[in-house]
């Protein structure tokens, strides 16, 4: 499989690596990127608005999307570390909690728009910088229709291929954070592809995200598979087994753990 180029300082080992990067993963949530070839004066490229707009249409329409208050998504994830299950909740109009069993213990991670914070067999920490940042606008929980509300610009600068797929590359510049791409299928408007950085033990480094398997689940389109790629390392697989819209929640599902609010009470 071929991975995009990008330097970076690797860890110790491959294990170690992928541990951290399964211990960072937010979900929702591998091919070679190309760049196709340089638009010329008549073929202009639409907007990044516009595609980011279409999106929302083609995947179900913004009054699908609106109607939808809270979700649960419970996922499988395969990586070289063995396999963990997922449970995912989110709920407008940003929050997420996220319940990961891996084969070393129970990791869970969670937001409430002004804290992010990770609690386990590791123990207690809270995410600082640009991972927090990340995990902020990941719980927008309305982003596809609002997403003016957290983006200064979207910007398509360039077509690429995605597996063979035409796609337009979209910059998507947060109003805080930093930027991310996304690679939007031509003929249906899909997203099929999403790049950004992480920051861990090994510095910087370049995460994508290849989705595929869309269905429907109450009018709205839902990747079913999704592949996280990082350079030099053995890809992640994430299934997604099943999503439930609209749920009854316990009222402290997004309560911060005491362990970690002890920590807040020291800062």
């Amino acid at each position: 499989m071929t991975k995009l180029r990008t330097l970076w300082k690797p860890m110790r080992n491959k294990s170690e690596s992928a541990a951290f990067v399964l211990r960072s993963l937010v979900l929702p949530a591998a091919c070679m990127i190309s760049v196709g070839r340089p638009v010329h004066a008549d073929q202009e490229l639409p907007s990044g608005a516009s595609i980011m707009d279409e999106y929302v249409r083609r995947s179900g329409g913004e009054e699908a999307y609106k109607r939808i208050k809270n979700r649960v998504r419970r996922t499988v994830v395969e990586s070289p570390n063995g396999v963990t299950k997922v449970v995912s909740y989110e709920a407008a109009p940003n929050r997420m909690y996220v319940e990961s069993t891996l084969p070393r213990g129970l990791v869970r991670t969670g937001t409430n728009g002004e804290v992010a914070w990770r609690d386990g067999y590791m123990g207690p920490s809270l995410f600082k910088g640009e991972e927090r940042d990340h995990r902020f606008l990941a719980s927008f929980f309305h982003m596809p229709v609002q997403w003016r509300d957290i983006y200064a610009q979207a910007v398509c600068t360039e077509t690429a291929q995605i597996q063979g797929r035409k796609c337009y590359r979209v910059v998507l510049t947060p109003k805080r954070g930093t930027p991310q791409t996304r690679f939007v299928a031509v003929d249906t408007m899909l997203l099929l592809a999403e790049e950004r950085t992480g920051t861990g033990p090994i510095g910087k480094f370049t995460i994508v995200l290849y989705m595929d398997d869309y269905k429907r689940v109450d009018g709205i389109l839902y990747p079913h598979r999704v592949v996280q790629s990082v350079p030099g390392q053995m890809d992640i697989t994430i299934v997604t087994e099943s999503i439930e819209h609209n749920v009854e929640m316990p009222a402290d599902r997004f309560a911060i753990p005491p362990a970690v609010a002890a920590l807040l009470e020291k800062e």
